[in-house]
């Protein structure tokens, strides 16, 4: 059972008009009487401000029925009927004065009051009055229509400061505020002070959104201060008139013009605005600006940061905002003077430099307008003429925000959900079988139905959960008239029509008690009714409930929750993956929309007299991921913060305490309700930091393109980078960043940044400029990584890079940034040009590090892997090792060897440390085998580069290990540069030069050793070697593998044990510079105690794709014999022991089905792996090109046949759509043998990025003769000498690689996307003739089968091997 103590106290719902009257001793003898709607104990908190002592004597209901009635009626008793008398002013000197205090007065007074009132409603007597709701439809908080508006305080102030900014000659400004600010009034009392206070002649409002309209028109036409003064103008008035501009401008009259996109992108846009094109626009407003003209550049900042992506597979229905992209043109299209544009949710625009703070003429977030209003009932409580609804933010709700776990099952099924490496958890949990409508409904069901049909029980109440609120079954939600109209985000369309289905058909099974009360409305499926396209329709069937008094759930995805104003919306269940705080923020907005009704009653000199009731005091925002509701959290204030804070973010926390105050945030923690504070929100982001590395958090930071743009020093710097999340990780190209290269990229960004592209947009548009500033922006945020690196390893404070700047030349810090390579000068141009919001995200990022490195409360151990969770990928293919695969490296050196070797004084070598993770997984196992052995001496590491050495020094320090066991002067890929006199890599001498007796630190790959200077013993090895070498501009796929020498380095340093993890491609002798003689010794020697091997290399290195999987073993030269054969496919494991090579056919076979399946072929065949395979029939990868000539890049082919170009030529389909093209006979260089026959083609290459089930090989077809193909294929029946094939038999062929029985046996060689003809080893020729013993004219699963007969393989063998393989179409 939940505790919901916390919650009671927050928790108000609807209130009702209520009458208190309280004493005070203030004002001894007297009882004030007064009314409130709001919570009366926060009337009272406002009387105590002047009345601290005051006393509660009364509280009870205004309301009979379904009208209220007012204080006045209470008053009249008293003084009528009771006799009771007002306090005269001055009756008390120096106390406040309020006359609804009553001499005498008393709490039976104020009852017989009430049963009087009451009364007269019964019998009709008409002494009091009583307000009903005229037909309980919502109204808007208006002003009257009739008087001058007055500037609050905060409107007044971006009002001078617009003068301000246009005096100075600033033309383009942007007014930062939240709804209930006044933005359209704020606006237009600047326009008023523009052309020397005669006020601005033409004012252009432009808007994505249409229903903003109104809000325009009531703001100019029923303020006086500009309705005498201004012709309000809609598109529509343009249509009916295309010269009214100038027919107004003639009588004298001044003009505002409201148009929308939709408006500027009519086919008649010309003629109906000719007249507006050619004048001088004094004023353009852009309304609402981040989903028009800006969206498009600004989004740019954060579109190519991982955290945005997470939105982009669910924008289908976002009607929206369609065509916003558009508005940036058309304001080009005007001549304007001076732009204002208004946003309430400006994150993306702030994170740009095209606002100086200058330009910012209004900041004001979400806590000025709570300030605001409390300041507002403050300064009016005395006023005895004060109403609450006077208040001009009267009914802006409060938002309470409850940061849930989904429940156990849910949970359970995202976590393994992100295990399986879905980056967006929410998306996969909520996606339905079908994303498109299906005709079988699958569209309408989940994936995961059981566990989301528990999660909205829970939510229901209908079942319990420790992490979850039923909340809708909450007595104080219910009885507060709360979560009575919810809208629910979701991933997909589809998913809405899953959830729609699911709630109807399991309402009707009486699993919801309250969710079934709901109407559930669909505006975003493909189930969605067809009147509900118009979004009037919808708000229509939503007020219409409220009037019936029935519950509405709204399903949509992104529809309506940008610009939409529905007031009866007062809870949001949220389910997306989004990571954007302006998106996040425009949908929970939407909640935040004023429902206040009006109750009127009859004067009785003929006019009528208006209360209003706030039917939303409060809404619910309910995010079932609380580590994103408490990250957006963060991130909004640091924006706030940054306005304020010029370097660091020091006011932070009070930031986020305020944010706090005004909207909380409430968990649930093992069964009990608690509030969050700003240091749970810190602590949460930070320990979600802790566990993600420095790249990770990299990727998530906006650059500042137009800063680099100012630098050649930064730009260089940035220019030598990989980009970051490349294979490149941290490596420095040193030729980049020079001469032409530096000089052609400023020009490149410099166009962008300054929006000089060919389309004239500022966003890049032209697949060049796109995939050029993406390139930049990665490499940016590597850069940005270096100085998060420096402030985790620094031993310095540091909060920004003000505090990098003023340190980096201190001590230990000089040699850190030399290490990583940064330079004051790039620093100090960050510095200098930075956008100030996206500087504050960097500092705050660095700040964050440096006080997670510093945290002397952790033991040393947990300091230590604290450090290696952030250092993530370090280079070209050099990988971490995370901790749990070293640990369960390491814990296959025997414990007694350990303990000897600790006893002896030996050292265990790490080959190829990054960040001392080896050092770590040993030093662990030590204390666990004994916590009394000293390590510090122990371990030897070397780096494989000058940042690997400082993140390995940084661990070793932790740790408290010697620091001079780290190579210092020498990496891992010197070693390789140890050669002898014919140039092979001299191990001998790696031997002699690493084991010398001298201070590893000093040792240098130049020493002179020899066999006879003393020497001292590494007892045995570890490491995650860099796995090949990219030479210039090679991709990493046709790299050379470099991870043998390190094995053969580590096997002849290690007198014992050798534990490495290396790519598994070596024991099928496939992959670029794997030597076969090497690799066939090395799986002949059998001096392997155990191998630990995984098909999918994402199961040790999640994210991470590795061709053919990746392996750990324990290697021991002077063993000889079986060895442990751990298999790993998925979540499948097996384990055998044998000698690896146990089939003899020079290739390991991995499993131990794959033994028994293989085995079989061979009783049947013999060997005939060896010579009389399928793979005879496959020919080379260059069959027909030679030098480029009939090649990728060629082009010299022509789309159609004639009697010159007669040869069909099979290529790329992203080349030519249909797959093959004509060419000349003589443009053939080599292959003529094979011109004519008839052949198959199979594509050379196919997998990358796919998972199991796998297809293995891409989709075969028939090739006729007189054709060839381009390297894209192989060609199967090449050679008429060996076999000669008829069309039927390559028809068969076409059949028999369909098969899954085929395509299996080809992946226990193909283990990279690369299909050479050696990876058909193990496919058995069959005869494809019709003299055949496969009946090959059936379908391919029946010729599937008809092969598993042949075979013997078992049903079980069949069903694994249907697990790994997918049917080819």
């Amino acid at each position: 059972m939940t505790d919901t103590a916390i919650l009671g106290e927050l928790i108000v719902g609807r209130v009702e008009p209520r009458i208190y009257a309280f004493t005070t001793n203030t004002v001894p003898n007297y009882l004030k009487v007064g009314d409130t709607y709001r919570p009366v104990d926060a009337r009272l908190d406002e009387w105590r401000e002047h009345f601290p002592h005051l006393k509660r004597e009364f509280d009870d209901s205004a309301k009979i029925g379904n009208v209220f009635f007012r204080d006045y009626s209470v008053h009249v008793y008293l003084e009528e009927t009771a006799k009771r008398l007002r306090l005269a002013k001055g009756r008390f000197p120096d106390v406040y004065y309020s006359n609804e205090f009553f001499e005498g007065a008393t709490k039976g007074d104020v009852m017989a009051a009430i049963g009087d009132i009451r009364h007269d409603f019964e019998t009709k007597g008409q002494r009091y009055q009583f307000y009903s709701v005229a037909e309980g439809l919502p109204t808007g908080v208006k002003f009257p229509s009739t008087g001058m508006w007055s500037l609050r305080p905060n409107q007044d102030a971006a009002v001078k400061r617009f003068q301000a900014a246009i005096a100075a000659g600033r033309k383009n400004l942007l007014m930062y505020a939240v709804m209930r600010f006044g933005k359209s009034f704020t606006s237009m009392c600047c326009a008023k002070t523009m052309n020397d206070g005669n006020g601005a002649n033409i004012v252009l409002v432009l808007s994505a959104k249409a229903d903003v309209c109104g809000e325009w028109k009531k703001t100019v036409e029923s303020a006086e201060n500009f309705r005498n003064d201004y012709e309000f103008l809609s598109g529509k008035d343009l249509k009916a008139n295309d010269r009214i501009v100038s027919d107004l401008r003639r009588k004298g009259k001044k003009v505002v013009i409201f148009l929308t996109l939709q408006d500027l992108q009519t086919t008649t846009i010309k003629k109906r605005h000719r007249d507006l094109f050619n004048r001088k626009i004094d004023l353009l407003i852009v309304d609402e600006t981040h989903y028009g003209a800006r969206a498009g550049k600004y989004g740019e900042i954060l579109r190519k940061t991982k955290s945005y992506m997470a939105d982009k597979s669910s924008r289908k229905d976002g009607e929206d905002s369609k065509n916003a992209e558009n508005m940036d043109a058309a304001i080009k299209a005007f001549k304007v003077n001076v732009t204002i544009h208004l946003s309430g949710t400006p994150y993306r625009i702030l994170m740009d430099s095209e606002f100086d703070k200058k330009d910012i003429i209004a900041f004001c977030p979400f806590t000025d307008i709570a300030n605001e209003q409390k300041r507002w009932n403050d300064e009016h409580i005395l006023d005895d003429q004060y109403r609450e609804w006077d208040n001009p933010y009267f009914g802006f709700p409060e938002m309470i925000r409850f940061a849930f776990h989904p429940s156990r099952s849910a949970r359970m099924r995202l976590e393994a959900l992100r295990k399986g490496g879905a980056t967006y958890a929410f998306s996969a949990f909520f996606a339905p079988e079908s994303i498109a409508p299906q005709a079988d409904g699958s569209h309408r069901r989940f994936k995961f139905e059981k566990e989301i049909r528990e999660l909205f029980q829970v939510i229901d109440g209908s079942k319990e959960d420790d992490e979850l609120l039923g909340f809708l079954d909450y007595d104080k939600v219910k009885n507060g008239m709360m979560c009575r109209h919810l809208v629910c985000v979701l991933p997909y369309c589809a998913s809405c029509d899953a959830l729609a289905a699911l709630i109807a058909r399991e309402s009707k099974k009486g699993a919801f008690k309250n969710l079934a009360e709901y109407q559930i409305i669909n505006i975003a499926g493909h189930d969605m009714p067809p009147e509900y396209a118009n979004v009037e329709e919808v708000k229509k069937t939503i007020r219409g409930c409220e009037q019936e008094g029935k519950k509405t759930l709204t399903l949509t995805v992104n529809r309506m929750l940008t610009g939409s104003t529905v007031p009866e919306w007062d809870t949001m269940l949220y389910f997306k993956d989004t990571s954007s705080p302006q998106e996040y923020d425009q949908a929970i907005f939407r909640l935040q929309n004023q429902f206040v009704t009006e109750m009127k009653t009859a004067l009785p000199n003929g006019r009528e007299d208006v209360i209003k009731f706030n039917k939303k005091p409060q809404t619910i925002l309910v995010d079932f991921d609380p580590a994103r509701l408490f990250e957006m959290q963060e991130e909004k204030s640091k924006i706030y913060n940054a306005n304020e804070d010029k370097a660091g973010n020091t006011k932070l926390k009070a930031r986020i305490s305020a944010e706090l105050a005004v909207s909380p945030i409430v968990c649930v923690t093992a069964g009990k309700i608690r509030r969050v504070e700003a240091e749970d929100v810190m602590k949460a982001v930070s320990d979600y930091s802790r566990n993600r590395g420095v790249t990770d958090e990299a990727a998530k930071m906006p650059v500042d393109v137009a800063a680099a743009a100012k630098s050649k020093e930064l730009l260089a710097a940035i220019m030598k980078e990989s980009p970051l999340g490349s294979k490149g990780g941290l490596t420095l190209d040193p030729h980049k960043g020079e001469g032409e290269d530096l000089d052609e990229m400023v020009a490149t960004i410099k166009k962008v940044a300054n929006g000089e592209t060919p389309t004239g947009n500022a966003t890049p548009t032209t697949s060049d400029e796109k995939k050029a500033l993406a390139e930049f922006e990665d490499k940016f945020r590597a850069y940005y990584a270096r100085l998060l690196f420096f402030a985790f390893l620094t031993k310095s404070k540091v909060c920004s890079v003000e505090d990098i700047i003023a340190c980096m030349d201190e001590g230990d810090n000089a040699r850190i940034a030399t290490n990583l390579e940064i330079t004051k000068p790039a620093l100090k141009a960050i510095q200098k040009h930075f956008n100030k919001f996206i500087l504050s995200e960097w500092d705050y990022k660095i700040d964050n590090l440096n006080t997670l490195s510093r945290d002397e409360s952790l033991a040393p151990l947990e300091r230590a892997q604290t450090a290696i969770r952030k250092f993530d990928r370090l280079g070209v293919s050099e990988i971490m090792t995370p901790e749990k695969i070293a640990d369960d490296m390491v814990a296959l050196f025997p414990a007694a060897e350990l303990k000897r070797i600790a006893q002896s004084g030996e050292k265990i070598l790490d080959i190829a440390s990054k960040a001392g993770e080896f050092a770590i997984a040993l030093y662990k196992r030590y204390k666990t085998i004994d916590p009394n052995i000293d390590v510090s001496n122990l371990i030897l590491s070397i780096p494989t580069s000058s940042h690997a050495y400082e993140f390995t020094r940084n661990v070793y320090a932790a740790l408290g290990l010697n620091l001079g066991n780290i190579a210092e002067k020498f990496n891992s890929y010197d070693l390789l540069k140890v050669k002898t006199a014919d140039g092979e890599i001299d191990y001998g001498r790696i031997k002699l030069l690493l084991t010398q007796k001298k201070p590893f630190r000093e040792i240098t790959m130049n020493d002179k050793v020899s066999a006879r200077s003393k020497h001292f013993t590494i007892a045995g090895a570890v490491g995650n070697p860099p796995y090949q070498e990219i030479k210039g501009e090679e991709k990493l796929g046709f790299a050379s593998a470099i991870y043998p020498y390190f094995m053969n380095a580590a096997f002849d340093l290690s007198e014992g044990h050798t534990s490495m993890i290396v790519p598994s491609r070596w024991i099928m002798k496939t992959g670029q510079g794997i030597n076969e003689a090497w690799a066939d010794a090395l799986i002949r020697s059998n001096r392997f105690l155990s191998v630990h091997d995984f098909h999918d290399a994402k199961s040790c290195f999640p994210g991470v794709e590795i061709k053919g999987g990746v392996m750990y073993f324990d290697y021991k030269k002077d063993y000889e014999g079986k060895c442990s054969y751990v298999n790993n496919v998925g979540e499948r494991s097996t384990e055998t022991f044998d000698f690896i090579d146990a089939m003899g056919c020079g290739v390991v076979i991995r499993d131990e089905i794959a033994r028994s399946i293989l085995g079989k072929v061979v009783s049947l065949e013999g060997e005939y792996f060896r010579d009389e395979s399928f793979a005879k029939y496959v020919g080379p990868t260059h069959l027909f090109d030679k030098d480029g000539q009939l090649g990728s890049s060629w082009s010299g082919f022509q789309k159609k046949k004639d009697s010159q170009h007669s040869i069909k030529y099979y290529l790329n389909k992203r080349v030519v759509e249909c797959g093959f093209a004509w060419i000349k006979p003589t443009d053939v260089p080599k292959g003529h043998d094979s011109i004519p026959v008839h052949k198959v083609y199979v594509p050379e290459a196919y997998g990358a990025g796919e998972g199991f089930p796998h297809q293995i090989l891409g989709v075969p077809f028939y090739g006729e003769p007189n054709s060839v193909c381009s390297q894209t294929y192989l060609c199967i029946g090449y050679d008429p000498s060996v076999r000669k094939f008829s069309k039927e038999e390559c028809k068969n062929i076409v059949s028999y690689i369909k098969t899954r029985f085929l395509r299996y046996l080809v992946s226990l060689k193909k283990n990279t996307q690369h299909s050479f003809a050696a990876v058909y080893q193990f496919v058995p020729l069959q005869d494809f003739t019709s003299a055949s013993d496969i009946d090959w004219s059936r379908p391919v699963p029946k010729i599937e089968a008809q092969l598993y007969a042949k075979y013997g393989i078992t049903t079980s063998e069949q069903k694994f091997i249907e697990s790994l393989i997918k049917p080819m179409e």
